[in-house]
């Protein structure tokens, strides 16, 4: 026989049962019922669920044989109908279409195993087969609803489970098999959303204000500030269905622990904050006093704890239905009295969340989604073996700059074995031309020397135009041979 799933009640009432894209709701549709699930409700109501009466329907199309046709719901593998409210209930057999009986049919339903079935029951009216077109309704007393038993893959976010059904009658006209008659799709109630700020954070190198380049942001608060945005993420409730009732889900989930946790290369930072309905505008210094703050952990990550405690992501008993935190970061860290050079960097982040009566947490986002970067504004370059004069093979940078200003330059000096950070600025390159700058100028120019030995030191030169190229050679001071790239 050939079936097709359909729906025996009104769109409105699809819309506040249906939470997900495909659900439709036209009475012909050959496409099986969506019905979405808070999958935490689903764990604390113990692995079952109540599936609302109006999807358990679908559309005869040939006409049945009336007292011994029977119509069967299947339970997925491992589920099972039985302790199930609301049975024995009955199937229903109405025109629903022009064409079908002109008046109401209908057959007890039992438990029969696992599943909920007809079988050894005959139709009230058996003079009057159902026709096609006609509505094949599973309704019970009170319209208590059907519940599922033992689906612990609803409790993980993403899982799907499809109920099938199946018409049968001692004649050809059986369903040649069970087809599709609703999907449970598990939801992940809590929701996260992460956007990036654009453009990226970036890396001050202009030196403006008499900061040391490359140690300040410059797309924070009021321009160049120790203190860069990152982006924001958004936790949010979703409206689905309570697996405990079958109808929207009403109180709000209690969301009592947790973690949000951005990846990278966090060298020079030194605090980490949030705030909320913050923006770019929000990171303008230190953390203000009851921000949740952020734990750096070996210069890579920064870890954010969701609780009600302070310096926690503050949640309310009752979980707002959104809250948005800008992600704020503070380069501070120093090395030898000098502030440390901000590495650029990709980040990624990840969040997880514990729900009241639920043992475990949930991931809320893809592991390692991406998140903001931090970039350079302008150009910057790093050299290491770099020798000086006394070495015999003193090292030579070539700054070319194809733009129409003059570009200034910055130099950031280590020495092997010193912890000390030299810095200073060189003389600006004239538009359309390059210079070639020696190891040991550089190294005047930022207050110190280059030693003879086997101590090296090396270089990082920066400019706040973006199109200066950096490049360096060594050469012998005698034999003017090159020997390497540095």
């Amino acid at each position: 026989m050939d079936v097709r799933a359909g729906l025996g009640f009104s769109a409105a009432v699809l819309v506040g049962l249906l939470g997900a894209p495909g659900a439709q709701a036209a009475p012909s549709d050959a496409r099986p019922h969506e019905l979405v699930y808070s999958a935490q409700t689903v764990a604390t109501n113990g692995n079952k669920v109540v599936i609302p009466t109006p999807v358990l329907n679908f559309v005869l199309g040939l006409r049945g044989n009336a007292s011994t046709d029977t119509v069967t719901i299947l339970a997925p593998p491992g589920a099972t109908f039985v302790g199930t409210g609301g049975v024995p209930g009955f199937f229903d057999c109405s025109p629903g279409v022009t064409g079908g009986n002109s008046q109401d049919n209908f057959v007890t339903a039992n438990l029969s195993g696992a599943n909920i079935s007809s079988t050894g029951n005959t139709w009230v009216n058996p003079g009057i087969p159902c026709q096609g077109g006609d509505h094949i309704q599973f309704d019970n007393t009170g319209n208590v609803g059907l519940t599922l038993s033992n689906v612990p893959a609803l409790a993980v976010p993403g899982n799907r489970v499809t109920i099938y059904a199946q018409y049968t009658d001692l004649n050809f006209f059986s369903d040649s098999a069970p087809f599709p008659l609703v999907t449970l799709i598990a939801g992940n109630t809590v929701a996260f959303d992460a956007h990036a700020t654009t453009p990226p954070l970036g890396v001050d190198v202009s030196g403006v204000n008499g900061s040391v380049p490359g140690t300040q942001f410059s797309n924070g608060a009021g321009g160049v500030n120790p203190t860069g945005f990152l982006g924001t993420f958004t936790l949010s409730e979703v409206q689905q269905i309570n697996a405990a009732t079958g109808g929207p889900l009403a109180a709000p989930l209690v969301l009592n622990g947790g973690n949000v946790t951005v990846n990278g290369n966090f060298l020079s930072i030194s605090q980490a904050y949030l705030v909320l309905n913050g923006n770019k505008a929000s990171c303008a210094g230190p953390a203000p006093a009851g921000a949740p703050t952020g734990a750096v952990t070996n210069n890579n990550q920064i870890s954010f704890t969701i609780g009600a405690a302070a310096g926690n992501i503050n949640v309310p008993a009752a979980f707002p239905s959104s809250n948005s935190w800008a992600v704020c970061i503070v380069s501070g860290v120093t090395a030898g009295g000098a502030p440390v050079q901000i590495p650029v960097t990709n980040t990624t982040i990840t969040a997880q969340a514990l729900v009241t009566g639920i043992a475990n947490t949930f991931t809320l986002s893809a592991d390692n989604q991406p998140f903001g970067s931090i970039v350079i504004n302008g150009s910057v370059a790093y050299f290491q073996n770099v020798f000086g004069t006394l070495n015999n093979y003193p090292t030579f940078f070539r700054v070319a700059n194809p733009s129409g200003n003059a570009a200034p330059v910055f130099a950031v000096l280590t020495r092997d074995g010193i912890a000390t950070q030299f810095t200073g600025q060189l003389t600006p390159v004239p538009a359309n031309n390059a210079v070639l700058i020696s190891a040991d100028t550089v190294a005047a120019a930022v207050g110190t020397t280059l030693l003879p030995g086997a101590a090296k030191a090396t270089v990082r030169l920066l400019s706040s135009t973006g199109s200066v190229l950096f490049s360096a050679i060594s050469q012998n001071a005698f034999t003017t041979d090159i020997t390497a790239l540095p």
